[in-house]
């Protein structure tokens, strides 16, 4: 049982005479329902007075042109938490931007946005709300119930990092050679997509499907969500008797070129999750740009665990028939190739870069193998780089070798760290023997090659560069 803290302004013991204040009536309406997601207008204010500090909670209805409103004695929770808050007037939404001090009367003292913004309001009636901030870059889900009377409960319930219900987005990989593929083996290729690992849950009783990273959020590590992200895929209603299942999939980007698409590098994805659910909708719509989710496993069916029960060649079967039943354009099947021929192709079309989904490389699955192993095959193209610098090693190779590489691409201008690809005697080495390193070239894979920002015909930074090997031809010296 929840009760309210020694002085909590549950009722002020006067009458309302005027809505200078901001205030529309002396009573809380009744709360409008709401069965699909809608934007409300959000401000909490840190209200000081003569009894202490609180913080005022107000989510405006544009519809209902009402701002529903709640006290709370500590703020908003983080996630995991829950809090009491009580209902209280209503007021204008005009009054959400003022900050000041109030000189006599109700709520007599000090008011200041605390935060400010606009919230999703995914379901509503007279004693729920469920909510999500969209101008927050970590975006925090909440739950307001009334509990009884005025009092009602507000919960955080945005998961945290490590949450056993959020299965890690992103497998572990074995890393092969393009020179290693055998079209005629055991295994399944699937193309790998340049995008953004995410799973997929599927819950029924909500009114969305939620997204979330492998990564945590590093400020309390509760798990980063892309949910309200991308409400053209995840603010479907799915079917009743896939609740409890999970998805294993990467999300990937498109621009609109006249009738054609062009699909989105990694990096831009990236920027585009790093930024505000409010921000990432306005870009979309402004650059023209649109995200598919391709799912290519299922971690569980159900409720059930099928990852580490099953064959991956079962589990495929049931991601057809879920992507099926799910009738959402946005969640596409991962196209696999089984036979010789199909994978073949595909391979070839990637390496040709005539790949209408990707140019990054292919996965190879082992259908029959519990647990599944994966093998990740990357067509990376190599560029000959000067060295220019090195950084320090650290932990055990401190003050014994180098950490990374400085070099600049032939014909560019901007240095690219290269920490990869080096065993620790070359590591070693470098280091003792620095002036006989400097100004060599170096054959360093990456996965893409920059523009410069200045100067688009020069090459610029490399991503996910790796050192390959001396291109002895090119040695410099100095």
């Amino acid at each position: 049982m929840v009760r309210l803290a020694r002085n909590f302004p549950l009722e002020y013991p006067i009458k309302i005479a005027s809505r200078g204040r901001g205030i529309t009536s002396d009573t809380a309406s009744k709360i409008r329902r709401i069965s699909r997601p809608e934007e409300f207008e959000y401000v909490l204010h840190e209200h000081t007075t003569k009894r202490g500090t609180h913080y005022d909670l107000r989510l405006g209805d544009l519809k209902a042109n009402k701002g529903y409103s709640w006290v709370l004695r500590k703020g908003l929770p983080e996630p995991g938490q829950k809090r009491l808050a009580v209902r209280t007037f209503d007021h204008d939404i005009d009054y959400f931007d003022f900050s000041g001090r109030i000189k006599a009367g109700y709520g007599a003292g000090t008011v200041r946005k605390a935060d400010r913004g606009r919230v999703e309001v995914l379901e509503a009636r007279p004693d729920l709300v469920r909510f999500v901030t969209i101008h927050r870059r970590f975006p925090r889900e909440y739950l307001l119930r009334r509990i009884r009377g005025k009092e009602w409960i507000v919960m955080c319930t945005t998961p945290k990092h490590g949450d056993k219900k959020i299965p890690p987005a992103k497998p572990s990989f074995l890393n092969w050679d393009p020179d290693k593929i055998q079209f005629t083996g055991i295994e399944w290729l699937l193309p790998k997509l340049d995008g953004s690992f995410a799973t997929l849950h599927i819950e029924a009783k909500q009114p969305v499907l939620r997204m979330f990273s492998h990564r945590p959020e590093h400020e309390v590590l509760s798990a980063i969500e892309y949910t309200p992200r991308f409400p053209q895929i995840t603010y479907k209603k799915p079917p009743k008797d896939l609740d409890g299942t999970i998805l294993r999939g990467e999300v990937i980007g498109f621009r609109k070129v006249g009738r054609k698409k062009k699909f989105l590098p990694a990096r831009i994805i990236s920027g585009f999750l790093n930024t505000s659910p409010e921000k990432a909708r306005r870009v979309q719509k402004e650059r023209g740009y649109d995200f598919q989710y391709y799912a290519f496993d299922v971690v569980r069916y159900k409720g059930k665990n099928v990852e580490g029960e099953l064959p991956y060649s079962e589990r495929y079967k049931l991601l057809e028939e879920i992507v099926k039943k799910l009738k959402i354009p946005k969640i596409r099947l991962m196209p696999v190739a089984k036979t010789p021929s199909q994978k073949e192709k595909i391979y070839r079309l990637i390496k040709e870069k005539k790949h209408p989904l990707t140019e990054e490389g292919v996965v190879l699955y082992d259908p029959g193998r519990v647990p599944t192993k994966f093998i990740k095959v990357k067509f990376r193209p190599t560029v000959d780089c000067k060295v220019v610098g090195y950084t320090e090693g650290k932990g055990r190779l401190k003050g014994k070798a180098i950490g990374a590489l400085l070099v600049i691409p032939e014909g560019g201008r901007l240095v690219t760290h290269v920490g990869t690809g080096f065993t620790d005697a070359q590591r070693r080495e470098i280091y003792k023997n620095w002036n006989k390193y400097k100004g060599k070239i170096a054959e360093v894979s990456c996965l893409e090659v920059f523009p410069d920002p200045e100067d688009p015909s020069k090459p610029g930074k490399l991503r996910a560069p790796a050192f390959v090997r001396w291109h002895i031809e090119k040695n410099i010296g100095r």
